[in-house]
């Protein structure tokens, strides 16, 4: 997949764990490739990725002597270009997680005969420094969007040992004819053809990979994959939607800013292998217009504002041959329903909603059951929880603990507003955090694109029931203990508080 620079609620640090943290978050979900999209990485994400096996493309540039803005790179492209080439390459040549080094993303000037020959040069510049390196030269790609029949896009795709394919499936068999020692890796795809982008790589063993846009949401592009509901929503242009206010964050990723999977992980999940099934729901009639880099805004949840509401409930799974479903005991699927290619590994039954037990039941194809999933009605939210990524951390200012806090009910159910909108009846409600020890909360979030509220405030509204605070030992004056404890207290109106503790211990101090 694809990733931004940026670190969510901590902006463009690129703090040790941050990194770190990214690459385990997208290696748990299924993904074994980055392109770092559109610059160079830090030294600690490419570090991540080789200590958890993470192969990676590392980009250089998002323009060359052509610009896209008035004030980009293209000012300094001539003077600047071999320096910056050579200080990527230098410095990760001898990653083994490096597999690819990008040229450039949608290179303005790629339809002309200067850029085919940036192409060459760029192209030549990386081969002589990865071969002074010990021989294992990697392979050369860039990104190009539409690609087409035409020679200019031959010519400028030629010097490549890879050709980089933004959005542009339609040409993986149809190039293979014309060219067919050309390999091809797409670059960028949209979320909604994930399915058709893993067939291909099924299909025809000339496409070695693909790159969703984007693996991680990120600040800026505000609300490209955010949905709308029928217009005059300006979010139901059902293509590039882009909103400057209040929307802040593109809503295009598999995961949001702080880490929580969103509506197209659950089928990326089952695309690769990661889970045997999994469960989504949304009203069947709300009038939803996806997107160009949208994906139907389905929840993990059974719990709904409106008694017999007609709710779609798609069922994922490449393992399972069908799927039965069951609400309060009751079979409502109409027996086990197929899921295979033949129906985009995805199963849909439409269920009058009444509150209870969701279930679903995967059979594999001698009728055994191999996997289920089961969501239940919440009830009044009634308390708060905190669950940390880790509650031993090394009293280091580049480390750093991720703890989530959710809204729960009685019984330790999440609960989450069916509609979050400041007109909607359900008021998520706001967390206040304090912290006591040797350290700082360095940041608060959660996954809403909509919430503009900054991120250093002790307090965050929770967004479909979580929010996300993170801890950073020792503060900007002062360098943590060698050991110690930090204790996390999470409160809201109403809600029982909750607290955890994080132990320092271990590792060498970085201030």
């Amino acid at each position: 997949g694809c990733v931004h620079h940026d670190n969510g609620p901590l902006g463009s640090k690129a703090i040790g764990r941050a990194e770190e943290r990214r690459v385990e978050l997208l290696k748990a979900n299924g993904y074994n490739a980055i392109r770092t999209s559109h610059n160079p990485v830090s030294r600690a994400f490419v570090d991540a990725c080789n200590r958890l096996g993470v192969l990676l493309m590392e980009e250089a540039f998002d323009c060359w002597d052509a610009g896209k803005n008035s004030d980009d790179y293209h000012l300094f492209f001539e003077d600047w270009w071999q320096r910056d080439i050579a200080s990527m390459v230098l410095r990760d040549r001898n990653a083994p997680a490096i597999v690819f080094w990008s040229i450039g993303n949608e290179i303005p000037n790629r339809h002309v005969a200067r850029g085919a020959a940036l192409s060459a040069a760029l192209s030549e510049y990386i081969r002589h420094l990865d071969d002074a390196g010990g021989g294992s030269r990697r392979a050369i790609t860039s990104a190009y969007p539409g690609v087409g029949t035409d020679a200019a896009t031959a010519a400028f795709l030629a010097p490549l040992d890879v050709a980089g394919y933004n959005y542009s499936p339609h040409g993986f068999a149809r190039d293979h004819v014309t060219h067919p020692a050309r390999v091809i890796a797409a670059t960028e795809t949209f979320p909604e053809s994930s399915v058709l982008n893993f067939n291909a790589l099924q299909d025809y063993p000339w496409v070695v990979g693909t790159f969703i846009w984007t693996a991680i949401d990120y600040i800026g592009e505000s609300s490209i994959g955010a949905n709308g509901h029928s217009p005059p929503d300006p979010l139901a242009c059902g293509g590039y939607c882009p909103a400057p206010w209040s929307y802040h964050i593109s809503f295009c990723g598999d995961l949001d800013i702080v880490g929580g999977q969103k509506p197209q992980a659950f089928l990326r999940r089952v695309l690769w292998n990661v889970s045997a099934l999994e469960m989504a729901v949304k009203p069947a009639d709300d009038g939803e217009v996806i997107a160009s880099w949208g994906f139907p805004d389905e929840r993990q949840s059974w719990s709904w504002e409106e008694q017999k509401r007609l709710m779609r409930v798609n069922l994922y799974s490449t393992r399972c041959a069908c799927v039965l479903l069951a609400l309060n005991g009751r079979n409502v699927s109409e027996g086990c329903v197929n899921v295979s290619r033949a129906t985009a590994y995805t199963a849909t039954v439409r269920v009058p909603y009444e509150p209870g037990t969701l279930e679903a039941t995967g059979f594999d194809a001698r009728g055994r059951a191999i996997a289920t999933r089961t969501f239940k009605t919440s009830g009044p939210a009634a308390k708060l929880r905190l669950a940390a990524d880790r509650t031993t951390i090394r009293p280091s200012r580049a480390d750093l603990s991720y703890v989530t806090v959710e809204v729960v009910d009685a019984d330790g159910v999440l609960v989450a507003c069916a509609n979050e909108s400041s007109l909607a009846a359900c008021v998520p409600p706001t967390v206040r955090f304090k912290l006591e020890g040797a350290g700082e909360i360095t940041a608060v979030g959660s996954g809403d694109p909509t919430d503009a509220s900054s991120f250093h405030q002790l307090a965050r509204k929770t967004f479909r029931g979580r929010a996300t605070a993170i801890i950073r030992p020792g503060s900007p004056s002062a360098a943590p203990p060698r050991s110690g404890k930090l204790t996390l207290t999470a409160s809201s109106a109403g809600l029982a508080s909750a607290t955890l503790t994080i132990e320092l211990r271990g590792g060498e101090v970085v201030s």
